[in-house]
């Protein structure tokens, strides 16, 4: 994956701050978690059920379906909007998007 999407992605995350940290680097092993989910090239139904999943485990606290969803809303435009490297730039992610 091109490192500057990875960097924007975490960035992006970082901002989601679904926990509303003060800090939020105290979130940051949940964020790298995410990052890899979004790499897996999953379904958007398993994308959401594994973040959820993160929050659980760590905080015991669930995300909203819709709060996931904005948040991969704006991944997609991320992608699209990207100057990455590689040429096809996270095309699955747009498999099920829309």
């Amino acid at each position: 994956m091109d490192a500057n999407f990875n960097i924007k992605l975490y960035q992006l995350l970082s901002d989601w701050n679904p926990m509303q940290f003060d800090d939020t680097t105290l979130g940051d092993a949940e964020y790298y978690e995410v990052m890899d989910i979004v790499h897996q090239k999953l379904s958007r139904e398993e994308t959401i059920a594994r973040i959820q999943g993160v929050f659980q485990y760590s905080f015991q606290t669930t995300i909203e379906q819709s709060q996931i969803e904005t948040l991969l809303n704006k991944i997609e435009i991320l992608n699209q909007t990207c100057q990455c490297s590689e040429p096809k730039k996270l095309n699955f992610l747009l498999s099920y998007f829309h």
